[in-house]
């Protein structure tokens, strides 16, 4: 009734008549739109989570089939229905078999995806937790011939008569008291509380003695409910019950009271098709013998629970007592004769140790303890009957200590393994395969992923075998399985993953088979496939259409249910992140963006972080950069938000990684060059507070990775100091992990950092210690190109770096290294941003072989960089332009050369106007300078004014040492060309200067200066003598004669050159002085 009209809203009861009526008009043709129209407007659907039904019956003269639905209680989650054996005049009504064309419905869940428990609110307690964690047993799903849609639906025949079972008042009390105490049981069972029944106490106690006893005097109940026919008609619809048997059928169950009846009992009701017992080997059991070799004989046909679970528990206390007074009692072999019909129900250890009063010690673990020792006495009486509860004891123990890390848990694992090992039948493995799974689990949190995965290979073909034996006893068992296995695959080494794949392939071939007959176990399959596909390394991906499978199962659980919407979004950012690694990033970013839109949906937040980080990488891995910045923006907004309402570490944790994604992705906007920093800073100093949350080595990591990200911000911001203390402190940490990826990373930094600040042998020996660590690598037979992306793009960073500040041959050799390891990620990848830092590469290792007079090899590396640059940013682009044009004119091909560096200057002056930052000013100047070689004065005199003019604007930015020095190399070249156009004032103003500023740079680096400031004496001498000025003209000379002996020249021909020019300066100002 409540499935037709549903439940009616409170405020609602005057609406009770009618919600009557209308179920009762339920056989008219239009009454099951009327009450779904009822049910829309008055009532509220919902699914009824226990149904017990005592013997339904049909009233004389209703039809055989009067439900429009049918009588299948597919609305319930639970169904339970005791039934009379010996009934013969009133028909039983049954669950209806399933249409023949169910079968392409779509089936419901089973009842574990719903919990309709009274005030259940969905919290997990320690023993909730514990629960969960067991593998299930063959009760908490089944399936009977009758309920293809109900999943838990049990049926199960009692002895006695309609009115024993429940339907009168004048009944025999204890065959009336056997399908009470059962439906009691199953009741509790499914988490029902019962309030104690004081009135039965003496019932009860009669029970546990005597058992139930035949009952033959009560009268038929059938008279008193039949009406006489109206008709012939209606008397050839309904037919005649009276003298009919009733009929027992396939997967219904007899209960094993039966076999407690006196010898001469015989069931009127009789097998379908004649399968069934022989009532003469069943009835008339003394279960004081210690003989239940009939209850092995018969399997699952017979309903064990004889006992509930009050009666169970006063029998243990009994029997405890009794053993503790170390005193002889005739009523112990009846005791122990319940407590084993109970064992072979499969619940005895069960009632034991989940009641909520404590048995033998108040201390759980206690408890345990003296459960081991009850039921290992037990076992020593009995050893076929209770061994399988001393070993489910023992495994109870086993996760106690394994979930609070005490105690021998894998002893305690192994001994149940023991035992579990001597079973026989197919229960008997059932119970085998998921001891097997539990220990597999614990030698996964004992960090034993080999031993856990040679017993998930036992334990996976005893759930093959039985699961092509009986698939409702094993399926619980294997979506267990298949969930402990998935957390293996994380912790396995590559020599462990040939194995782990044998039994990945197994549980997805049985998926395929159980989804095939039971379409509502798709998630198992769909659960199978991500672990196959996302839980291997790249050498054992496989076929890509499997991933698709993956998703599209994912995404169809989803329509039809969002309890899946968690897990798919899930599989959604697995797929993306394989498919970035694979460099397919357009693909990886659709995939992302549905993640994105899934994720919003749903409550967990820091997952919606999560995915908006991921989305920020496919999108920058695109070319979007400027909806990169946006979605690492809106992950940092979100994570802060979630910071304001919990102050939890993982709150902290993902404000850190959001931070961390902002300042990379903002590092691309030039006018955010503040923006990043302080987001760098501000992680850092987050994740410092998260010590004690992180292992050691993880926390190490994530800040060497941060402190390195704040030293290159330091590095942009042209703060050098703070980039080089940041990057020591980065190096530091880094040294303390095992990872030589990571170590190379950090010494190049400091190598580079060191360069900056001018301390120059300290920079050549960090980057020597860095080559050391990168040939112990290559050296040691380590094969990085096997090895995760992030090693090889750290080692070809870390040379790249590190080639900045070595000497010209080992410099050369690691510039090679890096745009050779480069090029291959390139094979796998075309990412602009690795094709951005590629071009970097190419342009630093043009620039050593054009040093080294390798004007062909480098010509052809620099034509490469603008093939690749043209496609990549304007910065970028131009940084290939200016380079080429370098080249072009070494190589003599000056009018290329001056095309190059003329659409350089165009660009970067796009670039200014454009964003307008002194870096932006600075490259400009520095094209500006490059382009005034091409051409003669004066066209080359207002281009190096102009670029003086920029140079000036950006002093106050950068360091004063870079400041002077560009700004003296700008004026010293100003002076030349002027000079040359007559314009001896300006020139001799602008020499003056520069002179200045060298003198200020040489005091401050002798070694690295004095080369600069012999050239500006030059120049100035030059000047001078114009002006007449031959005598200061003459000391300047001098002067620089004296330095002069102190540089050292990188090549003959410079030497050459340099010394021709001095030598005529020198000439010059003697004629002036007439020292001709």
């Amino acid at each position: 009734m409540i499935d037709m009209v549903g439940l009616v809203n409170a405020g609602n009861e005057g609406l009770l008549v009618l919600a009557y009526t209308n179920f009762l008009k339920m056989q008219q043709a239009n009454a099951l739109k009327s009450n779904v129209d009822f049910k829309a407007t008055f009532a509220r659907d919902l699914k009824i989570h226990f149904v017990g039904a005592w013997d339904t019956i049909l009233p004389a003269g209703v039809p055989e089939n009067p439900w429009p639905v049918g009588s299948t209680v597919d609305h319930a989650c639970i169904f339970r229905h005791a039934l009379a054996l010996d009934e013969c005049r009133l028909r039983a009504v049954t669950l209806t078999p399933t249409p023949p064309n169910a079968a392409h419905k779509q089936p419901k869940d089973d009842a574990a995806s719903d919990d309709t428990r009274i005030n259940h609110d969905g919290g997990n307690t320690i023993e909730d937790t514990e629960s969960k964690l067991q593998p299930r047993g063959p009760s908490d799903v089944q399936l009977t011939h009758n309920s293809k849609n109900v999943p838990n639906a049990t049926e199960v025949w009692f002895p006695g008569k309609h009115v024993d079972i429940g339907g009168g008042l004048h009944s025999d009390a204890l065959l009336s008291f056997v399908p009470l105490m059962w439906m009691e049981s199953e009741a509790e069972s499914a988490g029902l509380r019962l309030r104690p029944q004081d009135s039965t106490s003496i019932i009860r106690e009669q029970f546990r003695q005597y058992g139930p006893k035949r009952h033959s005097s009560t009268p038929d109940l059938s008279d008193s409910t039949k009406r006489k026919p109206r008709g012939l008609s209606e008397l050839r619809k309904i037919g005649l019950p009276n003298g009919m048997t009733r009929s027992i059928s396939r997967g219904q169950r007899i209960h094993a009271s039966v076999a407690l009846m006196p010898k001469d009992y015989r069931p009127k009701a009789i097998f379908q098709n004649g399968l069934g017992i022989r009532w003469e080997n069943l009835v008339g059991q003394d279960i004081e013998q210690g003989d239940f070799s009939w209850a092995s004989r018969y399997g699952t046909l017979l309903e064990m629970n004889l006992f509930d679970r009050s009666s169970t528990l006063s029998t243990v206390r009994n029997l405890v007592a009794l053993w503790s007074a170390d005193e002889p009692s005739d009523k112990e072999p009846h005791w122990i004769g319940c407590l084993a019909l109970m064992a072979l129900s499969g619940n005895l250890s069960t009632v034991c140790l989940v009641s909520p009063d404590f048995i033998w010690d108040e201390d759980p673990a206690k408890e345990l303890g003296c459960a081991v020792n009850f039921f290992q006495r037990l076992t020593d009486r009995q050893p076929t009957v209770f061994c399988g509860d001393l070993a489910e004891t023992l495994e109870t123990q086993g996760r106690y200590f394994h979930l609070r890390g005490r105690g021998d848990a894998e002893q305690l694992f192994e001994d149940a393994l023991s035992i579990r090992r001597t079973s026989v039948g197919k229960f008997g493995r059932y119970k085998l395969a998921a001891t097997l799974t539990w220990l597999a689990s614990h030698s996964l949190a004992a960090q034993q992923p080999q031993k856990a995965l040679l017993i998930f290979e036992e334990s996976v073909e005893i759930v093959r075998s039985l699961i092509a034996e009986d698939y409702r006893l094993a399926f619980p068992l294997f979506a267990d399985l298949q969930r402990s296995f998935a957390s293996c695959l994380t912790t396995l080494t590559e020599n462990d993953l040939s194995s782990a794949l044998r039994v990945i392939q197994i549980i997805i071939s049985l998926s395929r088979k159980i989804a095939m007959s039971y379409p509502q176990y798709n998630f198992v399959l769909a659960a199978a496939l991500h672990d196959r596909v996302f839980g291997f390394i790249a050498k054992f991906t496989p076929d890509p259409d499997i991933a698709e499978e993956c998703i599209d199962f994912f995404r169809s659980l989803e329509i039809h249910d969002p309890k899946h919407s968690v897990r798919f979004a899930d599989a959604l950012y697995n797929f993306s992140s394989c498919l970035f690694i694979r460099g397919q990033y357009e693909k990886a970013l659709c995939v992302s963006l549905e993640e994105t839109r899934v994720r919003r949906r749903l409550p967990n937040k820091q997952h919606l972080v999560t995915c908006l980080i991921n989305l920020s990488r496919c999108l920058g891995a695109t070319g979007k950069s400027k909806a990169a910045l946006d979605a690492a923006e809106d992950s940092v907004r979100i994570s802060r938000r979630l910071l304001e309402e919990t102050t939890a570490w993982e709150s902290e944790s993902c404000v850190v990684d959001s931070l961390s994604n902002l300042s990379c992705w903002s590092s691309f906007d030039p006018r955010r060059c503040e923006e990043t920093l302080e987001a760098a800073r501000e992680a850092v100093s987050i994740q410092r507070g998260l010590f004690r949350h992180y292992p050691v080595n993880v926390f190490n990591s994530r800040l060497g990775v941060l402190l390195h990200n704040l030293s290159v911000g330091f590095s942009r911001a042209n703060k050098n100091e703070e980039a080089l203390r940041t990057a020591e402190e980065g190096l530091r940490i880094r040294c303390l992990t095992c990872d030589d990826g990571d170590r190379i990373l950090a010494l190049s930094r400091v190598a580079s950092c060191l360069k900056a600040v001018g301390k120059l042998d300290e920079a050549l020996q960090t980057a020597g210690g860095c080559l050391n660590v990168v040939n112990k690598l290559v050296l040691s037979g380590h094969n990085y190109d096997s090895d995760l992306e992030r090693m090889k793009l750290q080692l070809a960073e870390g040379l790249f770096t590190v080639s900045f500040c070595l000497p010209m041959k080992e410099a050369l050799q690691a510039a090679r290294e890096s745009v050779a390891i480069y090029r291959k990620c390139l094979v796998k990848s075309r990412s602009p941003v690795l094709q951005t830092i590629f071009v970097r590469a190419l342009l630093q290792l043009s620039g050593l072989l054009l040093s080294r007079e390798k004007n062909d090899e480098a010509l052809g590396l620099a034509v490469e960089a603008v093939n690749i640059g043209s496609g990549l940013a304007k910065d970028c682009h131009s940084a290939c332009l200016y380079h080429l044009s370098l080249c072009q004119q070494t190589a003599g091909n000056r009018e290329l050369g001056m095309s190059f560096a003329q659409t350089c200057v165009n660009l970067r002056r796009e670039l200014v106007e454009e964003y307008g930052t002194w870096q932006f000013k600075e490259n400009l100047a520095d094209a500006l300078f490059n382009l005034s070689m091409f051409f003669s004065s004066p066209t080359a005199s207002d281009i190096v004014r102009e670029a003086i003019r920029f140079q000036r604007q950006i002093g106050e930015e950068l360091v004063p040492e870079v400041s002077w020095r560009r700004l003296a190399d700008g004026l010293q070249n100003l002076a030349a060309h002027t000079l040359l156009t007559g314009q001896i004032e300006e020139a001799l103003c602008s020499a003056s200067e520069a002179v200045g500023l060298a003198r200020r740079l040489a005091e401050i680096d002798p070694g690295g200066q004095v080369s600069r400031l012999v050239n500006v004496l030059y120049t100035y001498a030059n000047v001078l003598c114009e002006h007449g000025l031959y005598q200061d003209g003459y000391i300047a000379v001098v002067e620089a004669d004296i330095l002069r002996v102190s540089v050292p020249s990188e090549s003959m021909i410079a030497f050459l050159e340099a010394k021709a020019s001095y030598m005529s300066t020198h000439a010059r100002c003697l004629v002036g002085l007439g020292k001709k």
